[in-house]
């Protein structure tokens, strides 16, 4: 089982080898090893509606720590603000 936790919060977990791999892609995508620039940001903004906030972000497989990045807001809110400028992350 692979799952993403935010903050020690669960965002998404699957079980199973497809759904695994999709939670592949989603982490490649949050770290910004599969999109970047204005589209990345755009993508946490999305997110961000669903739950992601400022701080840890970890991949788990099997309750084992694979990778782990951290997010920042600059607005100092938890949540994204409207406009990308403002949003950065520090891997």
């Amino acid at each position: 089982m692979k799952r993403i936790v935010n903050n020690g919060n669960e965002l998404l977990w699957a079980d199973g080898e497809s759904n695994e791999k999709s939670i592949e892609m989603i982490w490649a995508n949050l770290s910004g090893k599969n999109i970047y620039g204005v589209l990345y940001y755009m993508y946490l903004e999305s997110l961000a509606i669903q739950g992601l906030r400022s701080g840890t972000i970890e991949l788990f497989e099997d309750d084992k720590l694979i990778e782990s990045t951290e997010i920042r807001f600059n607005d100092g809110t938890q949540q994204t603000p409207r406009y990308q400028k403002h949003i950065s992350c520090y891997k």
